[in-house]
């Protein structure tokens, strides 16, 4: 019975404790044009609030004045950086120099060697020496026929001269048996030409022209109708027992009435000069008694 009646009770005292809660207000939620926010305050409408200046305070009369009331001003503006001036640097080109022509190279005058003195002409005197006062001694191979003992005979650079365009004439004095006989030369443009005793070139008549990568030829064709057919190489020379590697070799061969008459090899080492002549039957049989061997001569020892 008491526990029916506690339970009464509870029931009946419920709605009280419910019933002091408070009920939150049912705000609405705005739709169109009431969701836009309020307008701003317009501040020039606004009552300035005076402020009462308390007893024995600091305030004065113009501090609890109204404000005046007065339309805002725009923000200054930003303060223009003064510019700093800077100097210009104009590019001042560099002064040219102005155009002097180059002076030509005088040829040298015409001069004679003095004696022991080499002279340049290229690479024409590595192979072909014009030292004046030079001289080289050679010997054939086999004795002459009815001779026993094997003939020689020298070779001497008389002279050499430069001339003002560069080319070199010399002059070589052959003395065999006790008759001299000279030769001259004309050395120009990797060619040497001989020449006559009155200082005119044989035109075609070349000792030799320096050769190029598939060497040089040339064929001199004589009055009397005997041709000269002539070619140029580097090879090297054997002579007696001495091997000469660096030789600008000669070949020639003579043809008589069209038929071939001989074949002459002539051996130009660098450094001397010539150092062999071997000369060939038209059978290409070497003629010992007409071929010569140098046995003597500048830088051949």
């Amino acid at each position: 019975m008491e526990k029916f009646f506690f339970f009464a009770i509870c029931l009946f005292m419920a709605p009280l404790s419910w019933a002091d809660q408070p009920t939150p207000p049912v705000i609405p939620i705005p739709s169109g044009d009431e969701a836009l926010p309020p307008p701003p305050l317009d501040q020039n409408l606004a009552t300035p609030v005076v402020v009462p200046v308390l007893p024995g305070g600091d305030k004065t009369a113009a501090e609890t004045a109204p404000a005046t009331t007065q339309p805002a001003l725009p923000p200054p503006p930003p303060a223009t950086p003064t510019p700093v001036p800077v100097k210009a640097v104009t590019a001042v080109p560099e002064a040219k120099a102005a155009d002097t022509p180059t002076p030509r190279a005088e040829a040298p005058a015409p001069q004679a060697v003095a004696s022991g003195a080499p002279i340049s002409a290229g690479s024409l005197t590595a192979y072909f020496p014009v030292q004046e006062g030079a001289q080289w001694t050679y010997e054939y191979l086999k004795p002459a026929t009815g001779q026993t003992a094997k003939g020689t005979y020298s070779v001497k650079c008389a002279s050499a001269k430069q001339m003002p365009n560069g080319t070199v004439r010399a002059v070589f004095e052959t003395d065999e048996n006790g008759q001299a006989t000279q030769d001259h030369y004309s050395l120009y443009d990797n060619k040497i030409e001989h020449m006559t005793g009155d200082g005119q070139t044989t035109t075609g008549d070349f000792v030799f022209k320096v050769p190029a990568a598939g060497g040089a030829a040339w064929v001199l064709t004589e009055k009397d109708g005997t041709v000269h057919k002539s070619k140029a190489a580097f090879g090297q020379a054997q002579v007696y027992q001495k091997t000469y590697p660096d030789c600008v070799v000669v070949t020639e061969k003579v043809l008589k009435g069209g038929k071939a008459a001989n074949t002459v090899i002539y051996y130009y080492a660098k450094g001397i000069g010539l150092v062999a002549i071997e000369v060939y039957s038209p059978k290409m049989k070497l003629v010992q008694d007409k071929s010569v061997a140098l046995t003597k001569g500048p830088n051949a020892e």
